[in-house]
């Protein structure tokens, strides 16, 4: 499902803001102002630079279920030659989201990541340790994140339709291609000149780390070099594609069948999925406790009978706190019911009986009051 990969990412987003900021007051309780701005900086850079790149996302998978109906990525597929436009904004909005160059992803993370690492040269004790292990964390998150968005454009956008709306599907019209280029063209505008978001945000980091406007001078030094990096990669990305789209009106274009590695009809069954795309990392690299349950019958027989296999994703934290408390509650509030008499006399006896306990409650309370 789309819109609940965008969801779930955005709890992973959350986490990076709220790490942002717990740097910035970690660093100023400890006297270091100039750590503490990174922190800062990183964590409300990162609110707006969510707010873009997710509400591109958010839009583009409007797009999709506007023109195929559906938002199960496994009956999609083929829609970056039937919808380009709407193909390339999402393919830009996953770039944004996975912290890749040029756009506005990486700047706020690098500015976290500047942080962490300047805590832990400067910290000898175990805050420090904890701040550069904080640096792998955030590294592996960066990574799931890519691999979850690298999953999404390639198996909505890439390969061929898996279903016959997909097969059908349409670019939309300006009025919803044109709200994603405006989030689109904020995300390549923050991650170029980043300099212009820091320093709006000057006010509130003023008023977080009291003098921190000397302070901010190295931090804005650090976004502008990586401002200018992303517009040296953003300039060889447009050189490039001149180039490809003047190969291609200059130069003759063969045209024949792709490759199917020699089955004679290729099919959209024999495609990844979804599913597929992720089977190396929920198996080999995720805990057992948060893999997915796997139900998978075993083979018995020369002539095996036709079986089925199902895998299901569950919450950690849902299947195994939050609904077992619940259903304890639940348990006993039942066993509670006999109270719900459904007789007006009754109800009048429950409410003396709460105001007597409460009147007693309210003198044994006072009786030191003077």
């Amino acid at each position: 499902d789309i819109k609940r990969c965008l969801a779930y990412s955005t709890i992973e987003n959350v986490g990076i803001i709220f790490l942002g900021l717990g740097l910035g007051f970690f660093a100023q309780a400890n006297g270091h102002p100039t750590l503490a701005l990174f922190g800062f900086a990183g964590g409300l850079l990162h609110i707006w630079n969510h707010a873009l790149f997710k509400g591109l996302l958010f839009l583009g998978a409007g797009s999709v279920l506007h023109a195929t109906g559906t938002r199960d990525m496994d009956q999609l597929g083929g829609l970056l030659k039937r919808m380009p436009w709407t193909g390339c904004l999402l393919l830009g909005g996953c770039l944004a989201i996975a912290a890749l160059p040029p756009f506005n992803g990486l700047v706020s993370e690098w500015l976290i990541y500047l942080g962490l690492l300047q805590e832990g040269v400067l910290d000898a004790g175990f805050s420090g340790l904890l701040s550069l292990l904080l640096v792998g964390l955030l590294g592996l998150v960066g990574a799931l994140a890519v691999l979850a968005f690298t999953r999404l454009a390639g198996i909505v956008l890439l390969g061929s339709p898996r279903s016959l709306p997909a097969e059908q599907a349409r670019e939309s019209s300006l009025s919803l291609l044109g709200p994603m280029g405006v989030l689109l063209a904020g995300c390549l505008l923050v991650g170029v000149f980043p300099q212009g978001a820091l320093s709006l945000l000057a006010l509130p980091l003023e008023q977080l780390v009291p003098g921190g406007q000397a302070a901010l001078a190295p931090v804005l030094l650090r976004v502008g070099k990586l401002g200018q990096f992303h517009g040296l990669i953003g300039l060889s990305l447009l050189a490039i594609a001149a180039l490809l789209l003047w190969l291609r009106h200059h130069r003759p274009v063969a045209r024949r069948g792709t490759w199917s590695c020699g089955f004679a009809f290729s099919s959209s069954r024999v495609e990844y999925t979804g599913e597929a795309y992720a089977e190396l990392t929920q198996s080999h690299l995720v805990p057992h406790l948060l893999a997915p349950q796997v139900k998978r019958p075993l083979l018995r027989g020369v002539f095996p009978r036709r079986i089925g296999l199902s895998q299901q994703s569950l919450d950690p934290v849902l299947t195994r706190l939050f609904l077992p408390g619940i259903a304890r509650v639940t348990h006993w509030c039942v066993r509670l019911r006999w109270l719900q008499q459904g007789r007006l006399h009754v109800y009048l006896l429950y409410i003396f009986m709460a105001c007597t306990l409460l009147l007693a409650w309210g003198v044994w309370a006072g009786r030191g009051v003077p």
